[in-house]
């Protein structure tokens, strides 16, 4: 059956039927070149340019007249539920990848002349005048009627190279591919052309050869395997594949025209497939394009081919719920159902006891509600070891120091509207956020939720004016992280900014039964007890019923419209905070120090005023990891927000999945698109080990079910969905590596024990983990789609001469009769087990443990899949609303009158060799915005700041690409040279100042531009690196480094200064690493009154 990643559609000669325009704009001429493949009846999948209007539906009812027109026929529920909410869709992404496949291969040198023009030496970028291919805007109206967009052609903006290739779990083959939607291994051993016996490794049916060209990196005379991997072209299908740099505009149509300038290698030009260059559908969209040609030297008579796509409505769901949140617009019944109120709040000090450690004879205190600062920095020092545990805490007295600000800290709890599990059943697709959120009948399904929130509050003299509000920086925590992550990097309280943070879904502070005890204790001691309910406080589930909970479940899952609405909902409850924090001084709230009257709501110190807060509130964004895209998109749908500094976020949702590896993000989401997995691995009695491998939520989780002595190398392995027909092949790997695995490097365990092992789990000898004999000798790796609860078969063949793999969903066939050299395995045949609160006892069924897609790495399937995947996650991808913080703002409504949200000043953070959150995903959030030149060059280095950050390797972030040649080898270069360090000869330290040996760019990038729509707004980028060799996710709390450059440190005050200017300074001084060392920071009072205490 046909498969997701390559959607069919219904319906179209209705389309065709009732197009206005009975002719294409002209008759497709005659030639040999290769030919667009156009073809809805091809088996098993339909093979069409896409995105593609021809594939939608006319539906008066959505905000473009159209409907994705996703065929609702697929194998699994899971995917059948992705198709329907698919068919929901109002447009195509605008951000996705656009495709065209042809019959036969074109001429890759016209790619690299045409569409590669930084190589030319006036370091031009995107000057369209010379291009073979376009996508413009055909929208009337539009901003951008007629104006091309800028196209990557695989130039470096979204780098598909792997850093870690092998990170995709144990016994698999594909760990030779560097990439994971493109093919890099040869299985031509012979170099004859043909498949022959035994040359198809990953036994995908196809002669798979490296998806490689000399001319990638510009050097044309060798072939390097890294460096010219390509990814604007799939040598297997013929597919060119280009995506826009920028995100195209929402609810517009725009006509993608290729021209007779692309050709194949014996220069004859790209034909259409059909009478005439365009499908007579299409003319109508197509025509205003013909006047435009002119501009690049061009006429009708050079279109060969042209099709066009609507892009989707992606913002507007949340512009109406932020509307509806301050009873605007069609869901003002939002602020009657779900009003501004504080629901709760904490007690933060014990009743009726002093402060035990530093003021023992101290009176009990009036108001429980409130933390004083320095009663919380006793504690900090080991809390601090449970709140940032991922930096190796060991000396947090500079951490300590830097808390000398605060006055007081306060929790509490406010109601935000529940969108999630409206549906109580189905996959979680099914039970994410509802299509159409104007749908009247909601209003009675929509219930809420409890959130809570921590706010750490400045003292008042370092206030800019100490008889207002305190401006509020909302910090949003990282992935796995929780609310308490800002007490380490939000430190702006030196600068008279508040910080709030709250947990995202699913989140919390994870603390297990004894450390919970210890921390209970600990607070106990110092007068603190009651502000345990506080910290631990949490949203997590215990996703899988062994009565634990599980820190990030399933946030980011496989599941593509959950992960987007896990995202969506958690910018809700932000936007509700806002809300709320507005609405301080409006109305009283309870008596917080028990003097008989009631405090206004918000003044939790019971001084008569406010601290935080209030109508005319001003706001700043920032956060870590997840907290980045957090921040990055409430910087841009939240009017409030002033300025922002989103940390290691990124833009392009699934370009930063296919590359990241964010433990728990990588099980969640490959773990389901790769699964559920079948695995075997000989042991060391003469056995295979049979077991499956699934994501159980955001970890690996392994089951054995079988042991067979008598599989060989040489073997194939078939594993069949009883229930949909479906099979998959597989190959047991040869005992000794085959040509092309000599270096292999895999997976680095030297066991995968599982939950029900009894004694057959192997253990490789230390030092051999991730070698060719310990990780692949001998095992098999299949999977196949399934939902949980299938009948699954797995039998065991001679050799690949009996199966047939056919299709590019990789069906394989045996012919009736054919004998499996093992007896099939069909149940479970060890002791059993429970998983997700059902038991799996011996002698029962062998079934799928959890959904799975049953996708191969470097398939077109793959690529098809990801680029559908990126269009279902777009209305919560920051790239989205990057391009809304100041170049084109969204329009809202309050108080009764529509306005257009004013620029927000956005300083983008992106830490160099980032593993977990890609660079180029970073990077994208600032070149959607508009803070990176992407076609003039700048007279400093001769080329746009954009080619920059490509040429410098930053963009890619992979060390061992040696972006500076062997002589430096792999290591990353610091583009920004915060330190101001001077050293300048590979692997000599001589002038560097943070102790590391990165190559500088001189002069330091330090990209920003003045905000657009403002006088004096800054917004840019801004890179630091903290380790040349590996990277580093985001940086360390300040003190935490370990660097003689305090990176932590600098960065708190580089985002502080930037926030207390509302975004319109920037420094870049390297006294900033100092805890004081630059005149206009504010001395701790600890150092004030000791300048050699710790942490001084």
């Amino acid at each position: 059956m046909p498969r997701i990643a390559a959607l069919s559609f219904a319906s179209l000669t209705v389309l065709f039927a009732c197009a206005a325009s009975p002719e294409g704009i002209r008759s497709t001429p005659d030639g040999d070149g290769p030919r667009v493949v156009f073809d809805f009846d091809r088996r098993p999948l339909p093979e069409i340019p896409f995105p593609n209007d021809l594939a939608t539906r006319p539906d008066p009812s959505s905000p473009t007249g159209k409907r994705v027109n996703a065929s609702m026929v697929a194998p699994t529920e899971i995917e059948a539920t992705a198709r329907r909410r698919i068919d929901e869709l109002s447009g195509w992404g605008v951000y996705q990848p656009i495709s065209v496949r042809f019959d036969a291969p074109i001429d890759l040198e016209v790619i690299y002349r045409r569409h590669r023009d930084h190589r030319d030496e006036s370091g031009a970028d995107y000057r369209f005048e010379n291009d073979a291919v376009y996508v413009i805007d055909v929208t009337l109206g539009s901003p951008t009627y007629l104006q091309p967009v800028p196209l990557d052609f695989g130039e470096g903006n979204f780098p598909v190279l792997l850093r870690t290739p092998q990170q995709y779990w144990e016994h698999d083959p594909k760990s030779v591919t560097h990439a994971l939607t493109f093919e890099t291994f040869e299985e031509d051993i012979d170099g004859n052309g043909r498949l022959d016996p035994g040359e198809d490794i990953d036994l995908d049916g196809v002669l798979d050869h490296p998806n490689l060209h000399p001319n990638e990196d510009g050097r044309a005379d060798e072939l390097d395997p890294f460096r010219d991997l390509v990814s604007f072209w799939e040598f297997e299908t013929n597919t060119l594949i280009f995506r826009p740099i920028i995100p195209l505009r929402e609810k517009t149509t725009y006509a993608v025209v290729i021209t007779s300038r692309l050709t194949d290698e014996n220069g004859e030009p790209i034909r259409s497939p059909f009478e005439y260059v365009n499908h007579a559908a299409q003319t109508d969209d197509i025509l205003p394009v013909l006047e435009q040609l002119s501009e690049y030297d061009l006429s009708s008579d050079d279109v060969a081919f042209a099709w066009s796509f609507t892009t989707q409505e992606a913002t507007a769901d949340m512009v109406n719920l932020r509307d509806g949140l301050y009873g605007e617009g069609p869901l003002a019944w939002i602020a009657d159902d779900f009003p501004a109120e504080l629901t709760f709040l904490h007690q933060m000090v014990d009743d009726g006891s002093p402060d035990p450690i530093g003021e023992p004879n101290a009176p009990a205190p009036d108001n429980i509600y409130v933390m004083p600062g320095d009663r919380l920095q006793q504690v900090l020092g080991p809390f601090a070891q449970f709140a940032f545990d991922d930096f190796n805490i060991d000396a947090p007295d500079q951490l300590v120091v830097n808390h000398d600000f605060y006055a007081y800290h306060v929790s509490g709890r406010f109601r935000a509207p529940r969108l999630l599990d409206l549906v109580k059943t189905g996959t979680l697709d099914a039970r994410a956020w509802p299509a159409d959120l104007l749908d009247p009948s909601l209003r009675s399904e929509i219930d809420s939720h409890e959130v809570q929130f921590w706010c750490a509050i400045p003292k008042p003299e370092f206030k800019a004016d100490p008889n207002k509000p305190a401006p509020v920086v909302l910090y949003a925590h990282g992935y796995t992280s929780n609310k308490l992550e800002q007490l380490g990097l939000a430190l702006h309280a030196k600068f008279g900014i508040a910080g709030c943070s709250i947990d995202a879904v699913l989140h919390g502070v994870d603390l297990p039964a004894d450390t919970a005890g210890t921390v209970a204790n600990l607070l106990k001691i110092y007068g603190l007890g009651a502000a345990f309910t506080a910290l631990s406080e949490n949203r997590m589930e215990d996703m899988d019923g062994d009565g634990d909970l599980d820190v990030g479940g399933e946030f980011f899952t496989g599941y593509m419209f959950r992960t987007r609405d896990n995202l969506r909902q958690s910018l809700l409850d932000w936007m509700t905070l806002v809300r709320l924090i507005r609405s301080f001084g409006s109305t009283q709230m309870i008596d917080v120090n028990r003097d008989g009257q009631t405090e206004l709501l918000g003044d939790f110190d019971a001084d008569g005023a406010i601290d935080i807060g209030g109508r005319d509130a001003v706001f700043f964004a920032s956060g870590t990891s997840l907290g980045g895209l957090l921040s990055s998109l409430l910087a841009g749908v939240e009017p409030a927000v002033v300025a922002a500094a989103p940390i290691s976020g990124g833009a392009g949702l699934v370009d930063l999945s296919i590359r990241s590896e964010q433990g728990g993000v990588v099980e969640a989401l490959m773990l389901r698109m790769l699964g559920p997995t079948v695995i075997g691995e000989p042991n060391d009695m003469g056995e295979t080990r049979i077991y499956q491998l699934v994501p159980n939520g955001n970890q690996d989780a392994r089951y054995e079910v079988a042991y067979r002595t008598g599989i060989a190398p040489g073997n194939v392995v078939r594993l069949s969905n009883l229930r949909t027909g479906v099979a998959h092949c597989a190959r047991v790997m040869p005992a000794t590596a085959p040509p092309g695995y000599e270096n292999y490097v895999g997976y680095g365990s030297t066991a995968n024990c599982s939950v029900n092992d009894g004694n057959g789990c192997r253990s490789c000898a230390e030092g051999t983990e991730g070698t060719y004999a310990c990780d692949l000798a001998g095992s098999f790796r299949v999977s196949v789609p399934s939902d949980r609860g299938d009948p699954l078969k797995l039998e065991v063949f001679a050799d690949d001469s009996l199966v047939e793999v056919v299709g590019d969903e990789r069906d394989c066939f045996v012919e009736d009769g054919t004998v499996p050299v093992v007896a099939p395995v069909e149940d479970i045949e060890v002791p059993g087990f429970v998983y997700r609160r059902t038991t799996y006892a011996t002698g029962q069924p062998l079934v799928a443990l959890e959904d799975g897609y049953g996708f191969q790495r470097g398939t077109p399937m793959m690529r098809r899949f990801l680029g559908i995947a990126q269009m279902v996650v777009e209305p919560a991808d920051p790239a989205v609303y990057a391009v809304h913080y100041s170049t084109d703002p969204l329009s809202f409504r309050e108080n009764g009158e529509s306005f257009v949200k004013a620029p927000t000043n956005v300083m983008n953070v992106v830490t160099v060799g980032d593993p977990n959150v890609p660079v180029n995903t970073g990077v994208a959030i600032a070149k959607v915005a508009g803070f990176i030149e992407l076609s003039k060059p700048d007279p400093r280095w001769g080329k746009t700041a954009n080619r920059v950050i490509i040429d410098e390797g930053v963009q890619a972030g992979v060390p061992w690409i040696q972006a500076r040649g062997p002589e430096w080898g792999s290591v990353l270069v610091d583009v920004d040279n915060l330190s101001d360090s001077t050293n300048t000869a590979p692997m000599d330290d001589t002038g560097s100042v943070d102790g590391m040996v990165a190559p500088r760019t001189m002069p330091p990038l330090r990209a920003s531009v003045t905000t657009v729509g403002t006088d004096n707004g800054k917004s840019g980028i801004i890179f630091p690196i903290e380790d040349e060799f590996e990277g580093r996710h985001g940086f360390s709390p300040p003190g935490l480094s370990g660097l003689p450059f305090d990176v932590g440190q600098f960065m708190e005050h580089f985002i502080g200064w930037y926030f207390k200017s509302h975004g319109t300074e920037l420094r870049y001084e390297p006294c900033m690493e100092g805890v004081d060392d630059c005149d206009w920071v504010p001395v701790p009072q600890t150092c004030k009154d000791d300048p050699d205490a710790q942490g001084c």
